[in-house]
């Protein structure tokens, strides 16, 4: 017979077991829910890294197919080396890519290239050459000629493959002159700049001018060049030949340059010339070197555009909602059917 004292013992002891089975499967629950929890946290980020992935490999496919097309001219199912959209669809496995091509200039100072050159007139140095404004234009200060020829040379940011260069060079007045008037003519010089006085018999322009901040109008004189001075202060304008001759060279150290192409008699009174030639690999400098400006007096060279020629991809993939974007400037020829350069790959 059990006494009253071993009653309650055991009356604990059955409490105690009970509280650490409680205590047990309390623990487990919760180690199953934090496994649950992670299993599912882990399926939710496979399932958006998996998205992700196949976004970029969606993107970078539409930099391929935009590649193919720009390189493979229309008559063997490309669209050609000129080709530009402003958006192209297309679907691809479980996604689908947006493709934009938009023309590049490799020349352009607003992506980095700089540029010199032998000599220049005042405000018409060599950076108005590539700065995609026809309103402004470098102009050499002497006369080029076979034996003093002027040069314009730019330096990119990075070595390139090129084979298409475009550039607009500044032709004769419509009068067929290429004299400037011997006058007083209102400028706008940086604040502090001293400008050289007109004589006596020239008044200075009572026109009003807006200078940019830090330049002041300044009234400056025009002289003419001695090849207008025949005979006088009142000689004819010389009217030039508009023909022009030159060379494109390059350089991969800024020292040594190799000529790669020569235009003899180019007519400059057009909208634009465009030269091809065979593709020029490691040029990270190239050099306008010119020996006939084609004007008449005073024969200075003009360039107001000058554009080494590529085109810029932005490709846009998508899975499901998730998007990836990247662009990329290529080089390419459908002459050939090359893409020389697929470089700058960049996400977005």
């Amino acid at each position: 017979m059990w006494s009253a004292e071993s009653t309650v013992m055991i009356r604990k002891k059955t409490g105690f077991v009970l509280l650490l089975t409680l205590l047990i499967m309390a623990s487990l629950a919760a180690i199953a829910g934090a496994l649950i929890f992670s299993l599912t946290t882990d399926f939710r980020q496979i399932s958006v890294r998996s998205k992700d992935a196949k976004a970029i490999w969606l993107s970078e496919a539409g930099i391929e197919k935009a590649t193919w097309y720009l390189k493979t001219p229309v008559g063997v199912g490309g669209q050609g080396e000129n080709w530009t959209t402003a958006g192209l669809t297309e679907n691809f496995g479980d996604g689908n890519y947006l493709v934009k091509v938009e023309p590049w200039d490799f020349a352009l100072s607003a992506n980095g290239t700089t540029s010199t050159s032998s000599s220049f007139t005042s405000l018409h140095d060599s950076s108005n050459a590539i700065d995609n404004n026809t309103g402004t234009y470098w102009e050499s200060s002497a006369k080029p000629t076979t034996t003093s020829p002027q040069t314009l040379t730019v330096q990119f940011s990075y070595p390139l493959v090129i084979n298409k260069i475009r550039f607009k060079a500044n032709a004769d007045a419509s009068s067929g002159g290429g004299c400037l008037p011997a006058a007083a003519v209102l400028w706008c010089l940086p604040t502090g700049t001293t400008c050289m006085q007109p004589p006596p018999q020239f008044a200075c322009p009572q026109v009003a001018l807006s200078c940019p901040p830090g330049q002041t109008s300044t009234c400056c004189f025009r002289r003419r060049d001695i090849d207008c001075e025949e005979g006088g202060g009142d000689a004819a304008p010389v009217a030039g030949t508009n023909l022009m001759d030159y060379e494109w060279q390059a350089s991969w150290d800024g020292t040594n340059f190799t000529t790669f192409f020569t235009g003899t008699d180019v007519p400059i009174a057009v909208p634009e010339i465009t030269n091809e030639f065979a593709a020029q690999s490691g040029v990270k400098y190239l050099r306008l070197k010119v020996t006939d400006s084609g004007r008449g007096g005073p024969g200075y060279v003009g360039i107001s555009t000058l554009s080494v020629v590529g085109n810029k991809i932005t490709s846009t993939g998508t899975a499901d909602t998730l998007m990836r974007k990247v662009e990329q400037t290529v080089v390419v020829d459908d002459i050939t059917q090359t893409a020389y350069d697929e470089i700058d790959w960049n996400e977005i």
